[in-house]
This record gives C-alpha cells, structure tokens and sequence, in this order.
C-alpha cells in the first residue's frame, strides 16, 4: 500500500509539472489581427470571416431565445467579408 501512495505522489507531482511548463496560447487581439491583414495574410481573413459568422449565428440564437442581441445591422446594409 505504501509503494501505491508513492507512486500516486509522484504522478501527481509530475502532471502538475507537465501543467506548469505547457505554454499558454492566447487569442489573438483585434490589433494584431488588422495589422496581419493589412500585410495581406489570408489566414486573417479568414479568422475575421468565421469570426463574423460566429457573431452571426450567436445573435440568431439570442434572437431565437428573445434575448437581448450582441449587435444589429440596420435593415437596409449588407455585411461583406471585405468589410
């Protein structure tokens, strides 16, 4: 029983330092995004793109649920990815 617990200590112990060593990845910010697309990488686009069709569908959801949406487009504009 003894071994057991030593074991557990020492896997415990070596999770918790795979854990504290694992970098952390953080979203990119609405500044570098804008600066990436300028310098014309697609990978912005298309972060912005799906980043838009996110906001889309999370809005017709609270519309659905008559809940208060993130953001309203007046009637008579069409959002583009371009824009």
């Amino acid at each position: 029983m003894h071994i057991r617990g030593n074991m557990r200590a020492a896997l415990v112990a070596a999770a918790l330092a795979i854990l504290a060593t694992t970098p952390a990845v953080a979203e990119p910010t609405a500044k570098s995004i804008l600066e990436r697309l300028e310098r014309g990488d697609p990978a912005s686009r298309f972060f912005l793109m799906g980043s838009g069709n996110g906001f889309s569908w999370a809005n017709a959801q609270l519309y659905e649920d008559h809940k208060p949406r993130l953001f309203c487009v007046p009637e008579k504009v069409t959002l583009t990815s371009e824009q």
